[in-house]
């Protein structure tokens, strides 16, 4: 693979809203945050999904890559041991210059999407007249990830061991954080967003409320 200048990942769980957001900037829409995303023309850029990159070579003419990454492969995958075995990921290495923007998701919020979409698809798949075992890998994905996505400890630790993940084999790259419900609004550092966190964990803990991602 020929060396990116810029690699932009697009990242978070299933149902996050990472398709949605990246139509929006190929769109021109956001444009703070395709600002803050350093995107100034989307034109310049090739949009590819890591599942299409694991499998094919990057186009040779791409400089510039928008990549789209979902963390809840890994755990999907019975072939890939982990974010640093992942194929797709490969661009991350091999960019002069990187960004990673993951979407910020709550677990009764990616839960209730992964609902939508599988009712959605319930209306409009034709897959399973032609295809029964597709439809039945489809459904079994989604109710799997329904049944994950209500463990708030599971959904917490899938975002933390992907920042560490981005930390430990790119130390330069950007973090930021935008969250799925405001996917509009200016993205936030990652060290920035912790301690938000934090100091949102132990206001809670003082309140005597239960931990977690809310």
């Amino acid at each position: 693979m020929a060396v990116l200048d810029r690699v932009i990942v697009i990242a978070g769980p299933s149902c996050v809203g990472k398709s949605t957001l990246i139509d929006a900037l190929r769109r021109g829409e956001h444009p703070r945050l395709a600002a803050a995303l350093g995107l100034h023309d989307p034109k310049a850029w090739v949009f590819q999904n890591a599942r299409r990159t694991a499998r094919a070579a990057i186009e040779t003419a791409a400089r510039n890559l928008v990549l789209h990454y979902d963390i809840v492969r890994p755990a999907m995958e019975p072939s890939i041991a982990g974010y640093a075995d992942d194929p797709g990921l490969a661009p991350m290495l091999e960019a002069r210059e990187l960004c990673v923007c993951t979407i910020w998701g709550k677990g009764d919020l990616l839960r209730a999407r992964a609902a939508f979409k599988s009712r959605r698809r319930a209306r409009i798949d034709s897959t399973a007249l032609h295809s029964p075992r597709q439809w039945w890998l489809r459904n079994r994905r989604m109710s799997t990830l329904r049944s994950w996505y209500r463990n708030d400890v599971f959904v917490l630790g899938l975002y933390d061991q992907w920042f560490a993940f981005v930390g430990s084999v790119s130390p330069g790259a950007r973090q930021l954080i935008v969250n799925a419900l405001e996917p509009e609004s200016i993205a936030t550092p990652i060290a920035h967003w912790r301690a938000s966190r934090s100091d949102h964990e132990e206001s809670r803990r003082t309140a005597g409320g239960s931990l977690g991602p809310r």
